[in-house]
Order: C-alpha cells, then structure tokens, then sequence
C-alpha cells in the first residue's frame, strides 16, 4: 500500500484485529502500521460483526 493512500482508510489487507489490543501504541499491529505513515496513527475499527485497522486522517 502506498504511503499516501493509508491515512484515512481502512486496511482489510491485515486481516481482522483485536480492540484495544491492535490499536496500542506503539506496537499494536493497527497502531504501528498506520503510524508508519500517518501522524496519528490508527486504530481497530468496527465494520458489522468484525473488526479491521483504520488510519486516522
């Protein structure tokens, strides 16, 4: 994934994750990932019944 099209998306690509596990700082898969590339890092997100990384803005 390019650098410029992480922030503000979410990442399916990294399979499902685990809320308030993924998204710690700074080594939480979804946390260090986004980090990589977005200032604010990013976080596990809801989407239905499961959950997936998102990139803050």
């Amino acid at each position: 994934v390019a650098q410029k099209e992480r922030c503000c998306q979410e990442h399916y690509e990294l399979g499902s994750c685990q809320p308030g596990q993924d998204d710690k700082a700074p080594s939480g898969k979804c946390y260090a990932f986004c980090k990589a590339s977005c200032y604010k890092g990013g976080f596990c997100k809801a989407n239905g019944n499961k959950h997936h990384c998102h990139c803050y803005c």
